[in-house]
């Protein structure tokens, strides 16, 4: 039997993007809490159910985590993953809000070593305080 494949990865407007990310070496995202994020990529139900129960904090590359950092689900996508950015030379985080102070505390520790978070003043203080 023959491998599916995804028509998506072939269409000529699909396969430069992910060339291109296969190539740099710069990367600026974001980092959202897991409540917030899983509505905004719109997760099912079950999913969001899952995880409330098992604890999610926050989101980055569409990798839900908890407060250790594991990885609880990863939302099927195409385009840039956490794992892409392993490699990268230099990777930009980008939170901000005092609420968002555990998600992108437990971010940070899976994130690639060469990460430089930029945040806020709210954000900075909450993380401090613990």
């Amino acid at each position: 039997m023959r491998a599916l494949t995804t028509p998506l990865l072939n269409e000529p407007t699909v396969k430069p993007v992910l060339d291109l990310i296969s190539h740099a070496g710069v990367a600026i995202h974001g980092i959202g809490k897991a409540g917030d994020m899983a509505r905004r990529r719109g997760v099912n139900e079950e999913i969001l159910s899952y995880l409330r129960k098992a604890k999610a904090v926050g989101e980055a590359f569409g990798s839900f985590y908890n407060r250790e950092g594991r990885i609880l689900y990863q939302v099927h996508r195409i385009g840039l993953q956490l794992n892409d950015v392993q490699h990268f030379n230099h990777v930009f985080a980008v939170a901000s809000g005092h609420d968002k102070a555990q998600a992108i505390e437990s971010y940070m520790k899976i994130a690639p070593h060469q990460t430089i978070l930029i945040t806020d003043e709210g954000a900075a203080n909450a993380i401090l305080k613990k």
